[in-house]
């Protein structure tokens, strides 16, 4: 197998879709890639030599994590398994990134979200009443040393919001955020939602975010709580944070 260039990654539990989405990157992309999925539910199929799964009950985001500490290509991008792309959507991200020097960048793509037969593409920012929010997106296309010297995700968060983090981190430090605009992923939401902790309230990880960043409702320069990353000791069997995390997959 040709040594990956590109690691996708992600905490995935629909199994039922990771052949498909394998068969959709490998047709309209031609870079040498893998993906890493990290969940507790286990594939009942052979999977690709290049499509690699690591078996944990953590909490989602600590699945995202120990996914890229496993992965071995050079650029990261986080994903999740309900998603599908655009065509060449990784190979344009790549040929973007390859032009850029240094570990001060990150590359981020639209997402467009599907309701029958309604297309909504759109960027997402922090905090919508923030004119000043920046553009922040739902993934992250970022080198992997960049991923790494960040520190990677803060342990706190459970299931989302995460990501938006890490890219604030690097904004702080003097990083560029880049919007893709015709790069596009698409989720359905018709029904099927992203899977979370059975306990976790829908906002819990974006008010932890906002905790982070906002001050007197106004988007800070540097990261106002102490950033706490996962450590390597039992990563695989236990959720770590020093919130209430602890719980099952839906």
């Amino acid at each position: 197998m040709q040594e990956p260039k590109l690691s996708i990654i992600g905490s995935a539990v629909r199994v039922d879709r990771w052949l498909a989405m394998h068969g959709a990157i490998s047709a309209f992309n031609k870079t040498p890639f893998e993906i890493v999925f990290v969940g507790d539910v286990k594939p009942t199929f052979d999977l690709p030599d290049n499509l690699r799964y690591i078996y944990s009950t953590v909490k989602p985001v600590q699945c995202m994590e120990i996914a890229a500490r496993n992965a071995k290509g050079q650029y990261l991008c986080d994903t999740a398994d309900d998603l599908t792309f655009s065509k060449g959507f990784f190979d344009r991200l790549v040929r973007e990134m390859d032009g850029v020097k240094g570990l001060d960048t990150i590359l981020v793509p639209m997402l467009a979200l599907r309701r029958g037969k309604q297309l909504r593409v759109k960027g997402l920012t922090i905090n919508k009443r923030d004119k000043h929010s920046p553009l922040i997106g739902m993934i992250t296309f970022v080198k992997s040393k960049t991923w790494h010297s960040l520190g990677g995700m803060d342990r706190n968060f459970i299931a989302g919001w995460h990501n938006h983090d890490l890219k604030l981190r690097l904004r702080a430090r003097g990083g560029k955020l880049i919007p893709m605009r015709d790069v596009i992923a698409v989720e359905s939401v018709d029904g099927d939602c992203v899977p979370v902790l059975r306990y976790v309230s829908s906002g819990q990880d974006q008010a932890y975010l906002l905790s982070c960043w906002y001050i007197k409702k106004k988007l800070s320069e540097r990261r106002l709580k102490e950033f706490e990353p996962f450590v390597d000791e039992n990563l695989l069997t236990v959720t770590q944070g020093t919130r209430d995390v602890q719980g099952k997959w839906q």
